[in-house]
C-alpha cells in the first residue's frame, strides 16, 4: 500500500518514537528506577555471596587474602565463621525477597505503560485521524491493509518503549554496574575478559543492516495477506455463486506462503546472530577461568573475587545476549512505527473552512456550477456539471453504472472536493460550510433502492413524487421544512 505521505528516514523515526516515550516520561523512569535498584540488588547480592566464600576459604587457609566486605562494612571480630557466614546468607535471603517484590512492580509498571496507555493512545490517534481524512485516501488504500496498521503495527510500534528503550537502557546500566563493581577489583582481568566486545558491535551492526528490509518485506505481505482475507470475506456471496472458491483459496494460500517464506527469512537471521553472540560472551568465560585462576594461584585474586567475577561476567553475557533480541525487536518497531506514522502523516484533502459561514437555517438549495471531479488526475467522472434544485424538488438522476451519479451527490457533503466549479447549498460554495453542520443535514438513500430497466421509466418518474419521503433523515428538524431531493437511479439494460 502507497500513502502519499512522505517517507520518514531512521533517525527521524527513532526521533519521534523517542518523543512517544516523552510523553510517558514519567512512568518510564518509575520503570528505570525499579530496574537500577534491581541491578544493584543483584551485584550486592553476588558480592556477598563472594565474600561469605573468602570467609570460609579463610577459615580453611589462614594465610588466603582477607576478605574484602562492601563499603567496609565488616561484622564484629568476635563472629565467628559460621555466624558472618549466617549473617551474608540472611542478608542474601533478604535481598531476594526485595528483588521477587520489585520484580513484580516492573512487571505491572510496564504492562501499565505499554498496555494500558501507549497503545490505547496511539490506536486512538490513528482511528481519530483515519475519521478525518477524505474518500480519495479510501480509494488508494485497501480497508484490510489499515486495519492491519491500527492493531498489529500499533503494537510494533510500542514494543520500542518496553522491547527496545527500556531494554537498552537497562542492558547499558547493567553494562555500566557491572563492568565498574569488575574494574575495581581488578582492572587487568576486566580488560581480559571483555575484549570481545568490539566484535559485539561489528555483529550487531550487520545483523541491523540485513534484518530491516526482510521486516519490511514481510509486513507489506501480511498487508496482501489480509487484504486478501478481508476481499473474499466480503464477497463471499459472489464467490459462492460462481463457485470460485478454489481460486480464492489458492492465492490467499500463495500469499500465506510468502508471509510464512518472509518470517523464515527473519527467523534464519535470528538464529546465526544469537549463537554468535552467545559463542563470543562463552570465550570471555573461558578467559577468565584461564587469567582468572592464573592470578587465584598467585595469590593476587581470592576465590570469593573470582566466584563474583564469573557471577557478573555471566549476568553481563546474558545482558549483552539479549541485545539480538533488543535489535530485532529494534527493527519490527521501526517497520510498524512507520506503517503508523504514515497515516498520521497522510495529508487530508477535505479540510474545513478557518471561517466557516452560518446559516439560520438550511432551505436545501443546491446548484452545481459547471462542475467538473475526477477519482484520478487526467481523467473526469463529471464535466462541466450544471443543475439546480430548488428547496422541496425531487430529482432523480438515471445512468448506468459507472456513470457518475453517486460522484456527483458525494460533492455535496464534501466527500471529494470539486477539480473545478462549484457546489452551492442555499448560494454559499460548499468548502465555505462548516463541514459538521453541512453533513449533519445532509441524507443519502443509496442507489441499490432504485434498479430499472428502461421499459419501467415510466412508473420510476410517477414514483419520483413518492420518493420524496424516503430520505426522513434530510426532512428532520428546522420545523418539518421540505428539502430538495436527490436520489440515483441505475439503469440495467
Amino acid at each position: 500500500m502507497s500513502l502519499s505521505s512522505p517517507a520518514l528516514s531512521n533517525a527521524r523515526l527513532l526521533g519521534r518514537l523517542l518523543l512517544v516515550a516523552w510523553h510517558h516520561r514519567v512512568r518510564c523512569l518509575f520503570v528505570l528506577g525499579v530496574q537500577v535498584l534491581l541491578l544493584l540488588l543483584g551485584v550486592l547480592g553476588l558480592g556477598l555471596s563472594g565474600v561469605a566464600l573468602d570467609v570460609v576459604h579463610r577459615a580453611l587457609r589462614p594465610l588466603a587474602p582477607v576478605p574484602r566486605w562492601p563499603w567496609g562494612i565488616a561484622p564484629p571480630s568476635d563472629w565467628s565463621t559460621q555466624h558472618a557466614v549466617l549473617a551474608v546468607a540472611g542478608a542474601v535471603c533478604a535481598m531476594a525477597l526485595l528483588r521477587t517484590l520489585l520484580s513484580f512492580v516492573y512487571a505491572v509498571a510496564v504492562a501499565d505503560l505499554v498496555q494500558g496507555r501507549i497503545v490505547p493512545t496511539l490506536r486512538a490517534q490513528v482511528y481519530e485521524k483515519l475519521q478525518r481524512l477524505s474518500f480519495r485516501f479510501y480509494d488508494r488504500n485497501a480497508s484490510g491493509s489499515l486495519l492491519n496498521r491500527v492493531t498489529s503495527d500499533v503494537q510494533y510500534l510500542r514494543s520500542f518503549v518496553d522491547g527496545v528503550l527500556i531494554q537498552a537502557m537497562v542492558m547499558g546500566l547493567a553494562l555500566l554496574v557491572y563492568g565498574t563493581y569488575m574494574f575495581t577489583v581488578h582492572a587487568g582481568l576486566t580488560a581480559v575478559c571483555l575484549a570481545t566486545t568490539p566484535l559485539l558491535w561489528l555483529l550487531t551492526a550487520r545483523f541491523s543492516r540485513r534484518v530491516l528490509p526482510a521486516h519490511a518485506a514481510s509486513r507489506a505481505a501480511m498487508d496482501q495477506l489480509v487484504v486478501s482475507i478481508s476481499e473474499a470475506m466480503q464477497g463471499i456471496q459472489v464467490i459462492k455463486g460462481f463457485a470460485a472458491e478454489s481460486h480464492f483459496l489458492g492465492d490467499i494460500v500463495e500469499k500465506n506462503r510468502a508471509v510464512r517464506d518472509g518470517q523464515q527469512a527473519i527467523f534464519r537471521q535470528v538464529s546465526w546472530f544469537t549463537p554468535s553472540i552467545d559463542l563470543l560472551t562463552q570465550l570471555n568465560v573461558a578467559s577468565l577461568l584461564l587469567y582468572g585462576g592464573l592470578l587465584v594461584c598467585r595469590d593476587q585474586l581470592s576465590v570469593g573475587q573470582l566466584i563474583v567475577f564469573a557471577g557478573l561476567l555471566s549476568q553481563f553475557s546474558t545482558h549483552v545476549s539479549t541485545m539480538s533480541t533488543i535489535m530485532n525487536t529494534l527493527q519490527e518497531s521501526l517497520i510498524g512505527a512507520r506503517r503508523v506514522f504514515e497515516v498520521l502523516d497522510a495529508p487530508i484533502d477535505v479540510l474545513p473552512p478557518q471561517r466557516p459561514r452560518t446559516l439560520p437555517h438550511y432551505a436545501g438549495h443546491l446548484q452545481f456550477d459547471n462542475v467538473s471531479f475526477g477519482y484520478n488526475q487526467g481523467r473526469d467522472a463529471l464535466t462541466g456539471v450544471q443543475l439546480e434544485v430548488k428547496p422541496g424538488e425531487c430529482v432523480a438522476l438515471f445512468g448506468a453504472a459507472g456513470a457518475g451519479k453517486s460522484s456527483l451527490l458525494s460533492l455535496v457533503p464534501r466527500f471529494y472536493d470539486v477539480d473545478k466549479g462549484r457546489v452551492l447549498v442555499d448560494g454559499i460554495d460548499v468548502r465555505e460550510h462548516d463541514l459538521s453542520v453541512l453533513r449533519r443535514h445532509t441524507a443519502f438513500v443509496f442507489q441499490e433502492t432504485f434498479l430499472f430497466s428502461k421499459a419501467q421509466w415510466p412508473a420510476v418518474f410517477g414514483a419520483a413524487d413518492r420518493a420524496r419521503r424516503l430520505p426522513s433523515a434530510a426532512r428532520r428538524g428546522h420545523a418539518g421544512r421540505a428539502r430538495a431531493v436527490l436520489f440515483p437511479v441505475e439503469l440495467l439494460f
